[in-house]
């Protein structure tokens, strides 16, 4: 047998010790921190997800604002006024004239256009420093109030014919809060998704770095027995540059894989407002059997976003 044959019968052997491995490794399902459990802690602790949240209920409170164009409403209302300029009649004089007005009542506006007020008004007026000439009939007071309920009907024909832009407004009202309902519920569920791809980024990143690490074990026995045929005389240089060729492979798939974990690692720790620095908790891993067997669910209505 010659070196290179032995070389790959040593490579179809590592090969299969490594499919081996990496199922024996990846159907064992390891405990720890569940894809349930780490979006638990995305959902307590991320502030966008619960900003997100606190705007899709504020927006579902303000559904019913628009009826408040149609419900009734209490109004109060005064005038205060002091005329101090010289009288307009020259036989009616005096120094100053107070006219007061108040009103309180309900009023109402109709999706038909219609606009209703009931109110009860009261008027003062008092004038003083008049100068009168005598009646026969004595005095004159010179201080009058009056007191009447009012009824005023308003009626749109025209602009707003028979409520047309009232019910416009209305309509307006309930999709613009509709709209930041639907999309702050999109905001959401795109925290959830965020969440999911860093869980299964992280296991997965694992998963390769032990993968890559198994591999360079493997590599590295390669590497010292054709280093050792080389120097028996037994295997050619070309065997043992391609060995080292191999070797240095896998340790710079390490050097990437590490770097990989890192990154999944401090994304995984941002979103559930962790210190990125801090060493996540070992993950439950990736359900091989369960991928397998996934079915595709089927489309159920439209998504938040699209609505």
């Amino acid at each position: 047998m010659t070196c290179n044959t032995l070389l790959s019968v040593l490579k179809a052997g590592w090969s299969v010790a490594f499919i081996s491995f990496f199922f024996a490794h990846s159907v064992a399902k390891a405990d720890g921190l569940s894809l349930n459990d780490y979006l638990g802690q995305v959902r307590k602790s991320n502030h966008g997800y619960q900003g997100a949240v606190e705007k899709r209920e504020g927006a579902k409170a303000r559904a019913g604002e628009a009826d408040l164009l149609f419900a009734p409403a209490l109004f109060a209302n005064g005038t205060l006024r002091w005329d101090k300029k010289l009288p307009q009649l020259p036989f009616f004089m005096y120094n100053e004239l107070d006219t007061h007005q108040f009103a309180i009542g309900v009023q109402k506006q109709t999706r038909f256009g219609l606009q209703a007020k009931l109110s009860y008004q009261t008027d003062f007026t008092n004038f003083i420093g008049a100068t009168l000439p005598p009646t026969a009939g004595g005095p004159v007071p010179l201080t009058f109030w009056d007191t009447r309920p009012v009824l005023e009907l308003n009626q749109s024909l025209w602009q707003n014919g028979f409520g047309a832009s009232s019910r416009a407004t209305e309509n307006l009202l309930n999709a613009s809060s509709q709209a930041e309902s639907f999309a702050a519920e999109a905001e959401r569920k795109g925290y959830e998704l965020q969440a999911e791809g860093a869980y299964w980024r992280l296991a997965a990143a694992r998963e390769v770095l032990k993968q890559n690490e198994f591999a360079l074990n493997g590599s590295t026995s390669i590497f010292k027995y054709v280093a050792d045929k080389a120097a028996s005389n037994l295997a050619d240089r070309a065997d043992v540059l391609q060995a080292r060729a191999a070797l240095e492979t896998r340790r710079l798939d390490i050097k990437s894989a590490r770097d990989e974990v890192r990154a999944a690692a401090r994304s995984f720790n941002m979103l559930r407002n962790v210190p990125v620095e801090e060493e996540p908790e070992a993950l439950e891993g990736i359900p091989w059997q369960s991928i397998a067997s996934i079915d595709v669910p089927e489309k159920k209505g439209a998504r938040a976003d699209v609505k």
